[in-house]
């Protein structure tokens, strides 16, 4: 009951924004290309090709009709849209996690704190060592 009442503030919440920086949001792949054919540029298509590209090697594509390996549960995709702050534009591709019960030993993903990076950069220039920082993409 408590889960449905936060898919259901999310959802409200998703559908609320309906632009940024003056430009419009896509919901659906399709307005996506219509708001592409309606300007007259590509940066949507683009989005989503770049996405695409960069997650299609990790899936294993059913046509339709054929079962799920064993072991294994179908899942839907769904699309997310954004405009970054230099004006171009990101789709990401999505799992709806909602669909399947994934054990909890490999579902959290946790996330540093600034303190703690700031700790390190401390520690880092207290010792006299140099601070490098990775971003791993995908």
């Amino acid at each position: 009951k408590k889960r449905d009442r936060i898919i259901k503030a999310m959802k409200k919440r998703y559908f609320r924004k309906m632009e940024k920086f003056g430009l419009e949001l896509p919901k659906t792949v399709k307005r996506a290309l219509e708001i592409d054919q309606e300007t007259g540029t590509k940066y949507w298509q683009e989005a989503i090709r770049k996405e695409v590209g960069t997650v299609l090697p990790a899936l294993e594509v059913l046509e339709r009709g054929d079962s799920p390996p064993v072991g294994s549960t179908l899942i839907d995709f769904t699309i997310v849209f954004d405009i970054k702050m230099d004006f171009t534009r990101k789709a990401r591709i999505c799992a709806r996690g909602d669909q399947t019960d994934p054990p909890s030993s490999i579902t959290y993903a946790s996330v540093v704190t600034r303190e703690s990076v700031r700790l390190g950069f401390l520690l880092a220039a207290l010792n006299g060592l140099k601070a490098l920082s990775a971003d791993v993409a995908g």
